[in-house]
């Protein structure tokens, strides 16, 4: 059976589909542009730094990491709303980290895999390279393991994903590629997100 584990043991949240639409989760290495609205002189491009922080203006050093984007904006708006009377402003994703996920079970090089935005894979045994280019896929990151074994049960591929926040809590879905060979059903190959 093939699964793709988080590579930390943490605490499995009630086993539940992932959201078609999940949210992004905020982590080191995200680069996030900040337009404060009636305050244009502090916005600007953010870096979150290995320690999950921010240096913000008026706000010093600002923890972001583990929050998704509308968690940040709110928690922004919190802040800013002390030190600002109009504390309008919009929180995007300008370049995102590349994202770290653990691949275990029946696959040629099971791993810690890191996944960009723009790959270049090829399964074993295939001595053709295949660019890949977009948000990394559960395909994506099995074809850079080096593809799938002889005993690999394709109905049966579970993610389990980490739940925003600091809990540590965990929800697990599950996938059948097959039916993404044979129908084309793409709601079985997800987007990945880092600790998958």
């Amino acid at each position: 059976m093939f699964s793709l584990l988080l590579a930390t043991t943490l605490q499995l949240a009630q086993a539940a589909p992932l959201p078609q639409f999940d949210s992004y989760i905020l982590g080191a290495g995200d680069q996030v542009e900040l337009k404060l609205l009636d305050a244009p002189e502090l916005s600007g491009i953010l870096e979150i730094l290995n320690d999950g922080s921010s240096s913000l203006a008026l706000l010093g050093s600002v923890r972001l990491s583990g929050l998704t984007l509308n968690q940040a904006t709110n928690y922004l708006t919190q802040l800013y709303g002390k030190q600002l009377l109009r504390p309008d402003l919009q929180l995007k994703v300008v370049r995102p980290r590349p994202i770290r996920v653990a691949l275990v079970g029946e696959i040629e090089r099971p791993g810690l895999y890191s996944l960009t935005t723009s790959e270049t894979v090829s399964t074993t045994g295939s001595s053709q390279a295949v660019n890949v280019s977009g948000l990394p896929t559960l395909v994506d990151a099995i074809q850079k393991a080096g593809g799938i074994t002889y005993n690999a049960d394709l109905s049966k591929v579970s993610i389990q994903r980490k739940l925003p926040g600091a809990e540590g809590s965990l929800k697990e879905a599950r996938f059948d590629l097959l039916a993404l060979v044979r129908q084309g059903d793409q709601k079985q190959n997800p987007l990945l997100f880092d600790g998958d």
